[in-house]
């Protein structure tokens, strides 16, 4: 029964962050994360801690990449999730849409490889690594 709960709390944290991402604060969506979370990105530099997450999130959302008015949404598929006591792994499938002149239009997909921790305020996510592309 643990086990389901656990299963059902990360489900619910992955689409959380995924919909922060999109429509949150800076601040709901940082706070998903463990102050010592490291976001590695294809492509891109690697963010380790709340600060840098902070930075690289406000960066994205200046930019319009990103967060309220971006027209943006992260689509998630089935994630595979193995809980060991504390800590789960988790590897989700995504997908990533812009709106253009109304109409919703891919703008890329790839696979979140994500580390979890339980702690006192839920499960938050520790070690996220996104790979993008069809093959990743």
């Amino acid at each position: 029964m643990a086990a389901d709960v656990d299963d059902i709390a990360i489900r619910n944290l992955l689409a959380r962050v995924a919909r922060m991402s999109d429509t949150g604060t800076v601040d709901e969506y940082v706070e998903l994360f463990t102050d010592d979370a490291v976001l590695a990105v294809t492509g891109a530099p690697t963010r380790q801690g709340s600060a840098q997450m902070r930075a690289g999130t406000l960066a994205l959302r200046e930019a319009g990449a990103t967060g309220p008015g971006s027209g943006t949404m992260h689509v998630l598929g089935t994630s595979e999730i193995a809980v060991d006591g504390d800590k789960a792994a988790a590897h989700t499938p995504f997908t990533f849409y812009r709106t253009v002149d109304g109409a919703a239009v891919l703008a890329g997909a790839g696979r979140y490889y994500d580390e979890l921790v339980r702690t006192t305020s839920g499960w938050r996510l520790h070690h996220r690594r996104i790979a993008i592309g069809a093959g990743a």
